[in-house]
């Protein structure tokens, strides 16, 4: 018996920067949010990421410094679009010079995006930010997120929304057997479903319905004998 298993993909802004490896600054959007950074390994860190995604619940529980990004994500790879900002080809990650060079790529990409303030990166960039971050310190180009920040960032983790990541969320159709309703969004969906039949509907399965990317070969748009379509 064939079993069907979904892969997940991410959405490529340049399909061209799937099939690159080398050293470079990007950008990940997700929810519509910016988070930017840097690497020397730019496949293996996408790799990296998708991976923290799925365990950031363990990792917050053992550590308490799961990061923002990785918490929305929440094991939605397919939803994130992945963009490289730029290449730098020539940078060797055992050289102290190009360190230095792609800390400070970082620190403007995370400025100009503005992934820090009003994103999703934990600190301003660089080397010695990260290092600060991790004692608990203040960040090193600047002062702390302020509590308005914090705030503001707290309320779109808790009510964070599914569907592609360049979209704003869809109206949402469901049916089963005669009934029927429609709905903003999934998380409406949720919600509301969750009222009427007193279970537990999950967002991101609904999302999946949606776009005909759960359960079975046979009945993607269907979670839980529910029928669902975007409008």
């Amino acid at each position: 018996m064939l079993i069907y298993v979904e892969k997940k993909m991410p959405i490529w802004s340049k399909p061209d920067d799937e099939h690159y490896h080398g050293p470079c600054t990007y950008r990940l959007i997700v929810c519509e949010q910016n988070y930017c950074g840097k690497t020397f390994e730019f496949h293996q860190r996408m790799q990296n990421h998708k991976s923290a995604s799925k365990k950031w619940r363990k990792r917050d529980q053992d550590y308490g410094d799961a990061q923002d990004v990785h918490k929305l994500i929440d094991n939605n790879w397919d939803d994130v679009v992945i963009e490289i900002i730029a290449r730098y080809p020539d940078q060797d990650k055992d050289n102290k010079e190009d360190k230095l060079f792609m800390d400070q790529r970082e620190i403007e990409a995370i400025k100009f995006y503005d992934s820090y303030c009003n994103g999703l990166n934990m600190d301003e960039g660089g080397r010695l930010g990260v290092s600060q971050r991790m004692m608990g310190s203040h960040y090193a180009l600047g002062s702390t997120r302020t509590t308005e920040q914090k705030q503001a960032i707290s309320q779109r983790m808790t009510g964070k929304k599914r569907g592609r990541a360049y979209n704003k969320p869809k109206s949402v159709h469901a049916t089963k057997a005669e009934k029927t309703w429609n709905f903003s969004s999934s998380l409406q969906a949720t919600q509301q479903l969750a009222i009427q039949f007193k279970e537990n509907f999950d967002q991101s399965s609904i999302s999946k319905a949606c776009r005909g990317k759960y359960g079975s070969k046979k009945n993607l748009h269907v979670y839980k004998g529910i029928h669902f379509e975007y409008d």
